[in-house]
């Protein structure tokens, strides 16, 4: 009777429409009456129309779900629209497919809003909302706004229904999304949480989660001894068959994302080179055989940020050029290949010498980063574009974003890189006001305190060569080595990585 409806309507429409006069207009009056129930009886046609659509497709042998979604969609069933949205935003989020993945997702989520208040809504809004965190953080990076917009609402879900996997994934998303803002408040109270819900589970995968949270959170806050802690807890309870197929609930393999920062770089910043290295192949063989490429990009990049503290900025960039590949092969989109991929290319060029391209690289790539709503490591990566500068001879500027980046690791918590800016801004002092010795000796001692205080030895180690090259040059050979031989003569390995060949060269010529 509706597609009968159906075509008498779109046949007195369609006569109307051409100027059929007395005629159309007769048509059309006895066939509703009023525009409104035209409207009514034609949305209640279209609406069967693809209902049966819907269930054609759905005998098929391969149904398309997303066309399935659509269809259920326009025919006003919106839970059946949501749930088949939802297995089309699953799919391409696990074929790292992420804009048609956030698509799906947030169609599913606006039908969710015609649903009626039940259990089965309740469930759909939070399964939407899990995939839908996770798949704008790969895609828009873990601080854009859009992130705790979906996760912050499925926190009370998560609990109705006692998820684990859902845990999992809004107290990580929502705790990186604040600690990458270097909202560390909000960040802590979220890690809190994940602590709270990890001991009371403690056989499920919630201490792995909140061991990698803990350790990167511990790392940006300089405390190095208890970041590496949660690493090496980690690593002694990680089990492959396990724990891997949590990089589908946060984007991220847990050890592999522990031994990037409170792993590989803190064990270098700690001063244990070789150790540094090793965690870093160890992340990166890892990832290459979980094979999701959102992970392999962050471990290839990322993860081997301490190849340019040890001055093999040649290796990071061959890791960049296998990043790119795969980022453009998989379609990661403008996040992963100018934040993930372009900064860390613009540090390894500043790091070989070539100022002007790795200058270039590197800011565009903190800027993207800064316009995405990320803060933490900003002090890091424009600490690369501060020596770019420095190498083009723009010094004031380099001055200037020196200054910024010491106020960020004060004003935020952010403190990985204080003793290096500062030892940066003694460095710019000296090629602003060669003959200032006493003031740029005031701040190499303020670096070296600092990273003293911090246990950091290889900050600590440049510091000091940075002091002992100063003194040298005005005559102080026996000061400058007093204080760099016990800082040096403390490394028990990595003796042939750049920084401690250059000290050993250093106090050669001192004696």
């Amino acid at each position: 009777e509706l597609d009968e409806a159906l075509g008498q309507l779109v046949a007195a429409q369609l006569v109307f429409r051409r100027g059929g006069g007395e005629g159309g207009r007769f048509i059309f009056k006895h066939a509703l009456v009023q525009d409104a129930a035209y409207a009514s009886l034609l949305t209640s046609a279209r609406q069967a129309l693809h209902a049966k659509v819907a269930a054609a497709l759905a005998r098929t042998e391969t149904p398309d779900s997303l066309e399935l979604a659509r269809h259920y969609s326009s025919a006003g069933r919106p839970s059946e629209g949501a749930r088949h949205y939802l297995v089309a935003g699953r799919q391409s989020l696990a074929a790292s497919a992420l804009p048609e993945a956030v698509g799906a997702l947030e169609l599913g989520l606006g039908e969710v809003r015609s649903i009626e208040p039940s259990a089965e809504r309740d469930r759909l809004e939070l399964d939407l909302r899990v995939a839908l965190g996770t798949a704008r953080m790969a895609s828009f990076g873990w601080a854009h706004p859009s992130v705790a917009e979906a996760f912050e609402p499925g926190f009370a879900l998560a609990r109705a229904f006692g998820d684990r996997d859902a845990f999992i994934s809004i107290l990580w998303g929502l705790w990186v999304h604040y600690q990458t803002r270097t909202d560390f408040p909000r960040a802590h109270e979220w890690l809190r949480e994940l602590a709270a819900v990890a001991r009371d589970d403690p056989d499920s995968d919630l201490p792995a989660v909140y061991d990698m949270s803990a350790g990167c959170q511990y790392f940006w806050e300089a405390d190095y001894a208890r970041a590496v802690h949660h690493t090496d807890h980690l690593r002694a309870i990680y089990k492959p068959d396990r724990h891997a197929r949590l990089t589908a609930l946060t984007n991220h393999d847990p050890l592999v994302f522990a031994q990037h920062w409170a792993g590989s770089l803190a064990d270098w910043i700690r001063g244990y080179p070789d150790r540094s290295l090793e965690r870093m192949d160890e992340a990166i063989a890892l990832a290459r055989r979980i094979g999701h490429p959102f992970n392999l990009v962050f471990a290839l990049t990322a993860g081997a940020t301490s190849l340019i503290y040890l001055n093999e900025p040649d290796r990071l960039l061959a890791h960049c050029d296998e990043a790119e590949r795969i980022s453009v092969d998989e379609a990661l989109g403008t996040f992963s290949e100018t934040v993930n991929v372009m900064q860390w290319r613009g540090g390894a060029h500043v790091q070989r010498g070539d100022f002007e391209t790795g200058y270039a690289l590197a800011k565009q790539g903190n800027d993207f980063w800064n316009a995405s709503g990320g803060r933490v490591c900003n002090a890091m990566f424009r600490s690369w574009i501060v020596r770019g500068l420095s190498g083009l001879s723009r010094v004031d500027e380099a001055m200037a974003l020196d200054e910024k980046n010491i106020a960020h690791c004060r004003g935020t918590g952010d403190r990985y890189m204080e003793a290096e800016c500062v030892r940066l801004r003694g460095e710019l002092m000296l090629l602003a006001r060669p003959t200032d010795v006493a003031a740029a000796e005031q701040v190499f001692r303020e670096a070296i305190t600092i990273a003293a205080a911090q246990r950091a030895k290889s900050w600590e180690l440049r510091a000091a060569m940075s002091l002992a090259r100063l003194l040298r040059d005005h005559g102080r050979h026996g000061e400058a080595a007093a204080g760099l031989e016990p800082v040096f003569e403390w490394f028990a390995e990595g003796l042939q990585s750049g920084d401690l060949r250059e000290a050993q060269a250093l106090l050669d010529s001192l004696h």
